[in-house]
């Protein structure tokens, strides 16, 4: 009995993978853990499956995004696996979770310490909550969030290039000599895609979440920063990416 359960194992651990592998897709995920005076901070996770089943290379940075421009700062690399899956040791691995290396790698909270981030983790809003009455949508060639008394737009052509530029200087930091996989490539084709105008931007992508800027003594901050997440992370490699969007209108 106990050779059997080896045996079968081995079959769906290494020869299942082989027949009906998935297509390869990548897909980036950004989440805000922190606000100064003039910048947000983005933690990016890039997951690449590699066309296998069970696995997944992820690569995190740390990013620090301009308050009112939307223009990445600086990024940092954060750390770089490769998680084989359940049955690593019988594809060949001695560890599940493989340590890719990232260079000069950093602890995300020790910038937050040193760029004397007054808010940490902060809180979002999703858009669905319908908190504050707000109004989050995707137009033909942009993006609106409309609250009870200001209403904040940003255009689609600045975002995709302020997102490009993102992606390309991320994968300018990294190691060329160690990357085995490149995931530009695919996350770039799905970016230039949106981009290009031939998709329904309306169709492709939503505002997922709001974040609400905290505003020092000296004044208020007349932006606000939304999440803006186009296609199924899970299917076609979809992204997410925290844009700036401007004042247009307000209310008294």
């Amino acid at each position: 009995m106990k050779i059997w359960l080896v045996l079968a194992a081995i079959w769906f651990g290494v020869t299942q993978p082989a027949v009906g592998a998935p297509d390869r897709w990548v897909a980036m995920d950004e989440q805000i853990i922190g606000q100064n005076e003039t910048h947000f901070f983005v933690l990016r996770k890039i997951e690449d499956n590699l066309g296998y089943h069970s696995t997944t290379k992820s690569d995190v940075y740390l990013i620090s995004r301009n308050l009112f421009t939307g223009i990445d700062e600086r990024i940092w690399p954060v750390m770089r696996t490769i998680d084989h899956g359940a049955y690593y040791f019988q594809n060949g691995h001695e560890q599940r979770v493989e340590n890719l290396g990232a260079g000069e790698r950093v602890n995300p909270f020790d910038i937050l310490l040193w760029r004397q981030a007054w808010r940490v983790l902060p809180r979002e809003i999703e858009a669905d909550r319908n908190w504050l009455e707000m109004d989050a949508i995707v137009l033909e060639e942009g993006f609106r969030v409309s609250l009870p008394s200001t209403v904040y737009e940003a255009d689609m052509d600045p975002m995709f290039t302020a997102l490009k530029d993102s992606t390309t200087r991320t994968r300018r930091i990294l190691n060329s000599t160690s990357d085995r996989h490149d995931w530009d490539r695919h996350l770039t084709a799905n970016i230039n895609l949106l981009a290009s105008g031939d998709w329904a931007l309306e169709a492709a992508c939503e505002i997922d979440a709001v974040y609400l800027p905290s505003a020092s003594n000296e004044g208020a901050i007349l932006s606000i920063v939304a999440k803006v997440v186009c296609g199924n992370a899970e299917e076609d490699g979809g992204f997410s990416y925290w844009t700036v969007l401007p004042v247009v209108e307000t209310q008294d």
